[in-house]
């Protein structure tokens, strides 16, 4: 964004976080024309009030090159052109000129007809005629035909810790062999070869995350998996030495990278909190699996843009995720039920999460807060992905 845009934003920041209404539309068209990025779409949408996602919104774009029109073009088309007077009065007066039609939109109006005037629903960057896309639905799933394994599922568990940091303990993970073993136990049944490490320092998982990164090693292979149960804190994993490896570039991206396993599906379930939180026990054995436990904010960080990748997680950004001690954490647990059920085959994988999701919701537990008591907690696990097609699993009889 030129230097005289961001001022006038700036100038008229406080008018357009008071009177911007529209703001799902206006971060959905953003994210539409890539002015912002998944992680920035998400970051926004992760406050809690309208203010502070108008606030975020426009401190990713201030830092944007091109930015500044196109968020004026968004709450223009969003219905708000009066406000978009209000901050630039010769642009709105531009556009009522024109007619009132953004660059943007524009395209999608020439767009909306392929040579032939057929409608088209648009894929990519490449027209699909609306009569086929039931036939480009069927066309689209990953392969997983190959005996007598699909892949690897690599299984990393850290249950005993030694921190050298007395101000951030790590403790006994209590439960999480219970979720290895089931793990182990379905992976097996969806046809793959699991591979179990345990209680790695940071370095060994980054070692071993490479080990797994090898060209040669999944040129046979159709899909390649990674289930990590430990502690953690915002979008950092902690080995068991009390050192962190961070997410997006030691265990998405050496993956991503593995050119034998280009175009094929990766999955990453990751076992552990991902906020502000200390270690708790209450009587009926839960846990969390976090670090410290302070004001609970939810913390929002990056979303790798990956192809072919798909990260579930147990809980919300800025929360913690929640372990029974004697049954297992909720979100491995929830995963395991799901993805055992008889009629699982008929889902593809992103269905079958929502439903995780359903379940981990259900749950209730009772923890010690340090300052308000013994309190009631839920979670919501929650997944992002970038599979560009449909997969499902056919479980070995």
């Amino acid at each position: 964004m030129e230097k005289h845009e961001k001022l006038k934003l700036q100038g008229k920041r406080p008018f357009i976080v008071e009177n911007l209404k529209e703001i799902a539309k206006v971060v959905d068209a953003l994210y539409t024309t890539r002015t912002l990025s998944p992680y920035e779409k998400e970051d926004i949408e992760c406050q809690r009030t309208s203010f502070g996602k108008v606030r975020i919104m426009l401190d990713h774009l201030e830092r944007k090159p091109g930015a500044y029109s196109k968020f004026l073009d968004a709450i223009w088309d969003a219905g708000q052109d009066d406000m978009v007077a209000e901050i630039d009065a010769p642009y709105a007066n531009r556009k009522r000129s024109c007619g009132g039609v953004s660059g943007q939109n524009e395209l999608t109006a020439s767009s909306q007809q392929g040579n032939s005037g057929t409608p088209v629903l648009r894929s990519g960057t490449s027209g699909v005629p609306m009569s086929n896309a039931v036939a480009e639905r069927r066309n689209k799933i990953y392969p997983l035909i190959h005996t007598p394994h699909h892949g690897f599922a690599l299984i990393i568990n850290n249950k005993i810790f030694n921190s050298p940091d007395p101000q951030k303990p790590l403790k006994i993970r209590t439960g999480t062999d219970l979720d290895q073993e089931d793990l182990k136990i379905l992976f097996t049944r969806l046809g793959f070869k699991p591979i179990v490490q345990r209680d790695l320092s940071a370095e060994k998982m980054k070692s071993i995350i490479e080990t797994y990164a090898n060209d040669d090693l999944h040129v046979e292979n159709e899909c390649f998996i990674c289930a990590i149960l430990s502690h953690g804190e915002d979008d950092y994993i902690y080995g068991v030495d009390g050192k962190t490896v961070k997410v997006e570039d030691d265990i998405i991206e050496p993956i991503q990278s593995c050119r034998s396993l280009k175009g094929k599906p990766k999955l990453f379930f990751l076992q552990a909190c991902r906020g502000g939180y200390t270690d708790m026990i209450e009587e009926d054995g839960a846990e969390s699996d976090a670090s410290r436990l302070d004001d609970v904010v939810p913390l929002c960080t990056s979303a790798p843009e990956f192809a072919d990748v798909l990260i579930a997680y147990p809980t919300a950004r800025g929360y913690v995720s929640m372990r029974d001690t004697t049954r297992g954490s909720w979100f491995i647990q929830s995963l395991v039920t799901v993805l055992s059920l008889p009629q699982m085959s008929e889902y593809h994988i992103l269905e079958l999460l929502t439903q995780v999701n359903e379940e981990v919701a259900l749950r209730t537990g009772r923890l010690t807060h340090p300052t308000d008591g013994e309190v009631t907690v839920r979670a919501v696990a929650n997944f992002w992905s970038s599979l560009r097609k449909y997969l499902f699993f056919n479980p070995l009889k």
